[in-house]
């Protein structure tokens, strides 16, 4: 990840309108739907206690959010600012707020677009947009300024000296223009002026300034960052190590692997990521011992971990036995390890199996399939026969804890996917007894991913067994219907049962039609054809008319939510239910009732940017198809139902194109009721 959702009051969270516009019309109080405008406030004209806060226009709700950003590890928690009242609302349904900004007298500035209707008529009925006028209010625009008191405009000063004052200023504005001003400049003859305002300025706001200056003018020295790691402010101590960074000349030692700041120790561990060597090994296992539990400290430390020889024997010495995060860690660091040096330290894959199980077999279970991720299982077995003996006494544990009902459901995923890792001969038969409807869905998820990535014929005549298949959840199956699709072996075996009746034709979805009726196998691609070609494709604004009717039914919402959750969460996201492969709904309830029924029984009326299906087939014969949510020069990544990642390497694409089709299939309103279908409306429009 690179991004963290960091409010504790959610993502689209709830927001208190005072205006009755059309699209918070429910209660007054919806949800952020078109949040903008963000800014942290950095000026001295509002309360001491507004400083440091993050504000958010929400133009349809015509109001502003304000947080608390309070340090949570290396990054922030959210809060509200009051619970239950925006920091500004206005009861004007014109009242349109769309942008902040810090202002040079220390204000909140506020531009407000003042606009009759904010809705964009892409996303509402044609009906609808036919009789609304979005240009309504124009010429109407305008600007507030926020205070708690008077303040003066202070405008940046004409000469060197002022500028230098000006460093220190409260108020953001004026300080970064003095700065600007200065390094526009190229005065080098500003050091020692600078090197006076490290040394004695009582203002940290200043120290930075004046840090970041040096650097920008080419006067950076080695004794400067040294300096700065003895400051009294963790900030500027931290500003020192981004900036040491970008000097490889400065390197110097890991001062900050035990600071007390974790964002300090955050920076250190970036910086010995760029810049690791043998011996940085002792003080990158001090941190990643102490913050092994920080999903942001472990990606951190990890390639720096990999580099040093002599990390491993500092880090097992005080490892982390009881900290949740050792086990996250563990897995990416013999993965990483054994995908970049093509094998995995045996000696420390040894070490950690050499503690008993049951306490352990949680990072233990996840250290040894992350070396079995990035080398393969049997290479480890084969590379050393004590290990063997090791790892199959794991995989033993493993089978008795996947099938134990009484173990966690955190335990039992880990131990389902190691035995995901051995051949099928081994562990299949065990994974294949979780396929019954008697164990938790993410139980049964997990058994089919693991069945999937096993290369063995016998993979598919379970997971697409008659009895089986009968009885899979739409969110089990979907995982299933991947793991076909995956292989031209296993698709023999889908189309065989389908063929035999077995299975029904319209349990395969249009969008995996369409894939196997397109397939590059002409006999795979024949058979298709014909076994679909009397599922014809129905007009779907024909299905939109038919089905408007049941608007003027009365929901049950909460029996809506059970709807969403058997079919509509395997991709969507909604009140924190569900998986984030299409568009998350959280925003869903602002648009009128006829909108969510057309994206419902049409998917593909809209495709949004970056929600397009592709199809990948790889030169080994596998096929993936999903949403691209990353690539790089060297691989692309497709999310698939239920957010599973599959990355693949661009040198084994043998082709790859986009269906032009959304993930969403078609049809949806075949698998409920009219009634089902508007409970879901008033669950998701939040009747």
């Amino acid at each position: 990840d690179t991004v963290a959702d960091i409010p504790d009051h959610g993502a689209a969270a709830e927001i208190f309108a005072l205006s009755d516009a059309r699209t918070t019309a429910y209660a007054h109080a919806g949800t952020f739907t078109a949040a903008c405008g963000l800014v942290v406030y950095r000026g001295d004209a509002l309360p001491a206690a507004y400083r440091g806060n993050a504000f958010v226009c929400e133009p349809t709700g015509a109001l502003v959010h304000r947080d608390v950003l309070v340090p949570d590890g290396v990054t922030f928690t959210a809060r509200r600012g009051r619970e239950g009242v925006e920091f500004l609302a206005s009861p004007d349904n014109w009242f349109r707020p769309v942008f902040l900004a810090n202002a040079p007298d220390g204000a909140l500035y506020l531009s407000d677009m003042y606009r009759e209707t904010i809705e964009h008529p892409t996303y509402l009925p044609p009906e609808v947009a036919a009789v609304t006028d979005f240009m309504q209010g124009t010429e109407r625009g305008r600007i507030y300024r926020i205070t708690a008191g008077d303040p003066k405009p202070e405008v940046a000063a004409g000469d060197r000296d002022g500028r230098i004052a000006q460093l220190a200023s409260p108020r953001s504005w004026v300080r970064e223009t003095a700065h600007r001003l200065l390094l526009e400049a190229q005065d080098k003859s500003i050091e020692p002026d600078l090197r006076a305002v490290m040394e004695d300025s009582d203002s940290e706001f200043a120290r930075l300034h004046a840090l970041w200056l040096l650097d920008g003018l080419g006067l950076m020295q080695s004794e400067i960052l040294y300096d700065t790691m003895h400051d009294r402010s963790p900030r500027v101590r931290e500003h020192g190590v981004r900036i040491r960074r970008r000097h490889r000349d400065f390197l110097g030692g890991l001062e900050g692997a035990s600071d007390s700041d974790p964002r300090l120790r955050f920076q250190t561990a970036l910086w010995v990521g760029d810049w690791a060597n043998e011996s940085h090994g002792p003080g990158i296992a001090a941190m990643a011992q102490q913050d092994v539990d920080d999903p942001w400290m472990r990606s951190a430390l990890l390639g720096a971990a990999v580099a040093s020889s002599t990390f491993w024997p500092h880090f097992e010495a005080a490892m982390p036995s009881e900290k949740r995060g050792l086990a996250d860690f563990l897995a990416s660091y013999f993965r990483y390890y054994a995908s970049t040096k093509s094998a995995v330290p045996e000696g420390a894959l040894a070490s950690v199996l050499t503690r008993k199980s049951g306490a352990h077999f949680f990072w233990q279970a996840a250290a040894v399939h992350g070396a079995a991720s990035g080398s393969g299982l049997m290479t480890l077995r084969e590379a050393n026969p004590d290990l063997a003996t090791r790892v199959d006494t794991l995989l033993e544990t493993a089978r008795g804890i996947a099938q134990d009902p009484e173990a966690a459901t955190d335990i039992r995923l880990r131990a389902i996917a190691l035995l995901g890792d051995a051949p099928f001969a081994a562990t299949g038969d065990a994974l294949a007894t979780l396929l019954t409807p008697l164990s938790p869905p993410e139980l049964q998820v997990a058994a089919v991913q693991s069945l999937g990535g096993m290369a063995d014929d016998a993979v598919a005549d379970r997971l697409a067994a008659p009895a089986a298949w009968a009885a899979y959840t739409p969110a089990v199956k979907t995982v299933a219907m991947q793991a076909l699709l995956k292989r031209p072996e296993r698709l023999d075996v889908l189309l065989r049962r389908i063929e035999a009746g077995e299975i029904a034709a319209w349990s395969v979805d249009p969008v995996n039609r369409t894939r196997l009726q397109g397939h590059s196998d002409t006999g795979i691609r024949d058979r298709a054809r014909a076994l679909f070609a009397d599922l014809k494709r129905t007009d779907r604004s024909a299905v939109f008319e038919e089905y408007k009717p049941v608007l003027k039914l009365t929901p049950d919402p909460a029996h809506g939510r059970e709807i969403f959750q058997n079919i509509c969460s395997r991709c969507h996201l909604f009140n924190g239910d569900g998986y984030e492969v299409g568009p998350d709904l959280s925003g869903i309830r602002s648009q009128p009732l006829e909108s969510i029924l057309l994206h419902i029984l049409v998917p593909n009326s809209l495709m949004l940017p970056g929600y397009e299906t592709y199809i990948v087939e790889t030169r080994d014969f596998e096929s993936f198809s999903g949403i691209i949510v990353a690539e790089s020069d060297a691989s692309i990544t497709l999310r698939q139902g239920l957010g599973i990642e599959e990355t693949i390497a661009r040198a084994d694409i043998d082709k790859m194109e986009a269906t032009g089709l959304s993930m969403m299939p078609e049809e949806l309103e075949k698998g409920m009721t009219r009634q089902e279908l508007r409970d879901l409306l008033g669950y998701l429009k939040g009747e």
